[in-house]
């Protein structure tokens, strides 16, 4: 037979694999940490970067190439080319375009000859505009397709501020000819004052041909001014042995690209640190095991032979013995406290089941009694005799009921019957009770069928109609009794009522108290005894209610909870 482990040993080991599966959880949750801050503040927080640039560049592109066209088609930039008040005018109206948005530009209007009518760059910018090859090429391309937009990277180094990194270009036709040329040149300082206030390492931004447009950092910039690294897609890069997380978007109608990348130096050191303090933390829990082991195991096993004792005392019969409820965990307060609880509720239930086996005893044997005390029986048959000469059915219908009777009463089988069972039952004792009395008798049972499958009680009903029956026919000569049942929610509720004489006022306040009462007059054991069995079974908010009625009688009322045949009784 194998060795039992002892607690000792099993809390030690328990304590390791707790200790083991803490610094699991730990870099667990590190990990998704980790990887929820490298998601949200990296990935999420760049994409969001990109997004946003995205679309101020997207719609400031927009505006800059509708804006060239509907300017170069407009009759009052073409009457400006040889007008100059309306050459005022439009000078006016170009400011205001190329100020409106986050993309700042300079704006140029040259004549047919190429050159410079009016301008926003200073004069050594425009002489040095003029003199740029790349522009002359484009005007080259406009004389060839006039109502074609121009448009590219443009790098000229202007003076004073007014540097362009990208331009918009188109013919000023009229009457069939090219008659000037409008230049748009975006600025470099409005790429820099819209990007450096952005949480990114890096941001460039380029052409089709990543040709770079800006940039926030001269590195990305190879010497062909083209971008240095190849990014198709989002992912980590590395540049200069640094690694960084690089997101890409390209506008759908320009065609240009905007990265976005965030250094993750910082993830790495983060990582570093949250790893040297996770194995820190480690090994002071591993280190600290022995002595929490002692000090638990110690604590612990007070707790628990205390509890032993209070088993091996219950195992002896010792139902009355009751914990020490001062104890050191609230785990084993809250078990000494219910346990406490547990036999206090134990010796209630022995005594209620004591009781309640009493009275089921006493009124069974008051039934016995009845049944069999020598004048019911002497009159039955002092009936029967009779009505076996004048009418043989029904006589025969008597012996069935007083057998029924004697049957159901000396059955000691389930204490619980169906409602029909108990109320046929109630049937054949009126039935022999009617032949006893004649007419000075009168019965009338209203049940709702539904109802007479649910399950009661056993001689649940009978001595509430024997009561009205005996004390009844004591003072009138004749008496109707009713039985009525009926449900409310989940309760049932079966009404005994006759039109006797009632109760006095002192005799209702007597019964009144009696059903509060611990002990009962054995003069109404029956009707008590029926009122504590309910009380006994289903609680306090169950049994017996009497009521005087203002014209004569008494109406008993028994309450006690719906239960199908199917359920199972406690």
């Amino acid at each position: 037979m194998d060795a039992i482990m002892t607690f000792r040993d099993y809390i030690k080991h328990l304590f390791v694999w707790c200790i083991l599966a803490i610094i699991g959880l730990m870099l667990v949750v590190f990990s998704m940490l980790m990887m929820l801050h490298y998601y949200w503040f990296v990935v999420q927080a760049n994409e969001r970067c990109n997004q946003e640039i995205c679309s101020v560049i997207e719609m400031e592109w927009n505006r800059y190439l509708d804006g060239v066209q509907g300017f170069a088609e407009n009759g009052q930039l073409q009457r400006a080319l040889s007008d100059a008040e309306e050459r005022s005018a439009m000078n006016q109206r170009l400011y205001e375009f190329v100020f409106a948005g986050p993309l700042h530009a300079d704006f140029v209007l040259l004549d047919e000859n190429k050159q410079v009518i009016t301008s926003s760059l200073y004069k050594v910018n425009q002489e040095l505009l003029l003199m740029n090859r790349g522009l002359r090429e484009d005007l080259q391309a406009l004389d060839e397709s006039p109502d074609v937009v121009q448009k590219g990277v443009m790098h000229i180094p202007f003076l004073h501020g007014q540097e362009a990194s990208y331009v918009f270009l188109r013919a000023v036709r009229q009457d069939g000819r090219i008659r000037g040329y409008l230049i748009f040149s975006l600025k470099e300082e409005s790429f820099n004052a819209l990007l450096h206030d952005k949480d990114m390492d890096n941001i460039a931004v380029m052409d089709a041909f990543d040709h770079i447009i800006f940039s926030t950092n001269r590195l990305l910039v190879d010497s062909l001014g083209k971008f240095n690294e190849e990014l198709e897609q989002d992912g980590i890069v590395r540049m200069r042995d640094r690694p960084y997380y690089a997101a890409t978007h390209i506008l759908a109608d320009s065609h240009i690209r905007v990265v976005t990348m965030t250094s993750l130096v910082r993830q790495k050191q983060l990582l570093q640190f949250g790893g040297a303090f996770l194995l820190f933390i480690s090994l002071v829990l591993l280190m600290s095991m022995p002595f929490f082991v002692d000090k638990v195991t110690a604590r612990s096993l007070r707790s628990i032979d205390g509890l032993m004792q209070a088993v091996r005392a219950c195992s002896q019969g010792d139902i009355a013995y009751q914990l020490r409820k001062q104890q050191s965990f609230q785990e084993f307060q809250i078990l000494y406290e219910n346990f406490n609880s547990m036999m206090r509720t134990l010796q209630q239930l022995l005594k209620s089941n004591s009781e309640m086996s009493e009275r089921k005893r006493l009124m069974e044997v008051k039934q016995l009694e009845g049944q069999f005390n020598p004048h019911f029986a002497f009159n039955v048959m002092e009936v029967l005799r009779y009505e076996i000469f004048i009418d043989p059915q029904k006589a025969s219908e008597m012996v069935v009921a007083f057998a029924n009777l004697m049957r159901y009463t000396i059955n000691y089988g389930s204490s619980y019957v169906t409602l029909q069972t108990d109320i046929c039952y109630v049937q054949d004792y009126l039935r022999l009770q009617k032949m006893r009395y004649g007419q000075r008798l009168q019965y009338e049972i209203d049940i709702a069928s539904e109802l007479l499958s649910c399950r009661v009680p056993k001689l649940l009903v009978q001595p509430i109609v024997e009561n009205s029956i005996v004390h009844g026919l004591e003072e009138t000569k004749s008496i109707k009794i009713v039985l009525r049942g009926w449900q409310e929610e989940k309760e049932l509720l079966l009404c005994v009522e006759d039109n006797g004489p009632g109760l006095s006022k002192e005799k209702y306040q007597e019964l009144t108290k009696l059903l509060t009462a611990e002990e009962a007059d054995p003069a109404h054991i029956g009707i008590y005894n029926v009122h504590r069995a309910l009380r006994l079974l289903y609680g306090d908010a169950y049994g017996l209610t009497l009521y005087n009625m203002p014209a004569g009688g008494l109406r008993v009322v028994l309450k006690l909870p719906l239960r199908w045949e199917d359920e199972q009784h406690v």
